[in-house]
């Protein structure tokens, strides 16, 4: 069953009833300009006309996308389109962003701390997030948005720490490995998108997880806090 938004879902965490339904919309589904833009980007000579690229078409769909000439200069957009979001949630995002800074500059070497948070989370998500979401479909859309605001809060700060933390490490003659730091974390985002989405379809979203935790603790004792983690679970045991 479809409806002029898209296809509509039904299950038990997204139940219909007489006040509300649920459907599907690609937010980017009209905008075509994709190839226009890339052109553009191609045809660019210097960063302001790489940025007047992005300025004028926005259709870069979920991608990252990463600048640098020989003039020095480097740019990195995260130019992906997204729900027209209500002015609550713009409000969350932005504070959380606020908070990266301070708390990067607390935790220099809060990585490890930082990744840990992430584990916790996953576990967390195993055990509880499904009756989490069942139980609140129903409940009023103030309740819903703070539910999601606990959930997502914690995990979007502790995810934001790792690569300003990495940045910082930045110092000297190591500078000039910024735009390689840049296109590294851009690569894997592109690829890690649509392969998360890929192992979500086929085995669930609890693989998914799983598979996340085991990278994540792989990060976590390979920092040079992690020597408790490596010899607690007997992987890279640190010699004596």
């Amino acid at each position: 069953m479809c409806s002029h938004h898209g296809p509509m879902l039904s299950n038990a965490a997204l139940a219909w009833n007489g006040q509300q339904a649920f459907t599907l919309r690609e937010v980017a589904g009209g905008n075509v300009g994709a190839f226009d833009q890339y052109l553009a980007m191609m045809r660019a000579t210097d960063l302001a006309a790489f940025e007047a690229a992005f300025a004028r078409y926005q259709a870069t769909g979920f991608v990252n996308t990463i600048y640098a000439d020989r003039d020095g200069n480097a740019l990195y957009v995260d130019g992906s389109a997204v729900p027209d979001l209500p002015a609550n949630a713009l409000a969350t995002l932005a504070m959380a962003r606020g908070a990266m800074p301070a708390l990067a500059e607390a935790w220099k070497r809060g990585v490890v701390i930082a990744v840990l948070c992430v584990l916790a989370w996953i576990g967390l998500a195993v055990v509880g997030l499904d009756p989490l979401l069942a139980g609140s479909a129903g409940w009023p859309l103030i309740l819903r948005f703070a539910v999601l605001l606990a959930v997502i809060a914690p995990l979007a700060v502790a995810l934001g720490m790792p690569m300003a933390l990495g940045l910082g490490r930045f110092t000297g003659q190591t500078v000039a490995l910024l735009p390689w730091a840049w296109a590294i974390n851009g690569s894997g985002s592109v690829i890690a998108s649509p392969l998360a989405n890929l192992v979500m379809v086929e085995f669930g979203y609890k693989v998914l997880l799983g598979l996340a935790f085991a990278l994540y603790m792989t990060v976590a004792a390979s920092q040079p806090g992690g020597a408790r983690i490596r010899n607690a679970f007997g992987f890279f045991r640190t010699a004596r």
